[in-house]
């Protein structure tokens, strides 16, 4: 991956785990290219998140993160919309068991647990 595109998508990335730790959670950045970008640790569960920059996982993807399921984590799609000359706004899909995405919500998971 290229140099600047690393740097974009490594500070999306810190962006979405500085949002959980704002928010009193527990986030960790999981550095490299491995699915799952941001672990969130909340009181209710932990939240996997693959984090994109104006897009979403490919289908193969979300099948394994679905898969996580089964270990009570909640496997979610993080689409960090930014450009030149837009203000940064963030969407967020869960993963449901079959692969497929829930509908986009600007909500956090953490906040859906009130």
């Amino acid at each position: 991956m290229p140099a600047r595109e690393y740097r974009i998508g490594s500070a999306d990335e810190r962006y979405i785990k500085d949002m959980a730790e704002r928010a009193g959670h527990l986030a960790v950045r999981a550095a490299g290219s491995h699915g799952t970008d941001v672990i969130v640790f909340t009181a209710h569960g932990t939240y996997a998140c693959d984090v994109k920059r104006n897009d979403w996982a490919p289908p193969a993807s979300r099948m394994v993160m679905a898969g996580w399921l089964d270990h009570n984590v909640w496997p979610m799609l993080v689409c960090v919309e930014s450009g030149a000359g837009r203000k940064r706004r963030v969407l967020w899909r869960e993963v449901l068991g079959d692969g497929s995405m829930g509908m986009p919500t600007d909500v956090p998971p953490w906040e859906w647990e009130s």
